[in-house]
């Protein structure tokens, strides 16, 4: 797993011992929003969507995590209800570390405490950034933050992304979301074939971001 690169052979051997792998198709949910369990997840292969649905019945999505990220700390390290539900994107499989197990390992290894406050971090500065893009930037600044974001964690390759998708994502209407990627495209910021999307001029992107803040 990625995300124990460097760990010791002590702690990768005591976390093999105690994680039972589950093998998911499209649209299994692991986690649900509420729920109490205090299980902890690693994602070997696969997407998994981190989202909540609205009273309205509409998908708000927080992150679409990918092999090597982790999901479930907040709940297991707490022991309150789940914060978001967790489903699969794609086919998928995790490793599930129980809370029991988890509190144990935490206790004998600080280096595996220190991966979790590492991943806490991380997850804080993410939500921090995306409240801060719903206060300060309007819709089209949004689709272009998340259009930067993800081009960035593909490495500048095509991704897939419906507008259905981003509207979820940024908080917006698949109409709003839809009239905004043909200005994008029109403008020759971005190249599409179907769902899949690719940022050709990120500079001009993040320039329209500074355009389209609320003042």
């Amino acid at each position: 797993m990625q995300v124990l690169d460097g760990a010791s052979a002590g702690l990768v051997d005591a976390l093999c011992e105690r994680l039972s792998v589950l093998k998911l198709s499209a649209g299994d949910v692991v986690v649900e929003y509420l729920e109490r369990s205090g299980d902890f997840f690693f994602i070997l292969d696969g997407e998994m969507r981190v989202s909540m649905v609205a009273d309205s019945g509409r998908l708000l999505t927080y992150e679409v995590l990918r092999a090597g990220d982790m999901f479930g700390e907040v709940a297991a390290l707490d022991g309150l209800p789940r914060t978001a539900s967790v489903a699969a994107e794609t086919e998928a499989l995790v490793a599930r570390l129980d809370g029991t197990a988890l509190a144990g390992l935490i206790e004998a290894y600080t280096e595996f405490a220190m991966i979790l406050l590492r991943r806490l971090a991380r997850l804080n500065r993410h939500l921090t950034t995306r409240l801060m893009e719903y206060h300060a930037y309007d819709v089209k600044a949004r689709v272009c933050a998340e259009l930067i974001r993800l081009n960035r964690r593909y490495d500048g390759e095509a991704f897939r992304i419906t507008d259905q998708d981003m509207a979820s994502r940024i908080g917006s209407t698949r109409e709003n979301v839809s009239r905004i990627h043909g200005e994008l495209r029109k403008l020759g910021l971005v190249e599409r074939q179907r769902s899949n999307m690719q940022v050709v001029n990120e500079p001009m992107i993040s320039a329209f971001i500074a355009d389209h803040e609320f003042t």
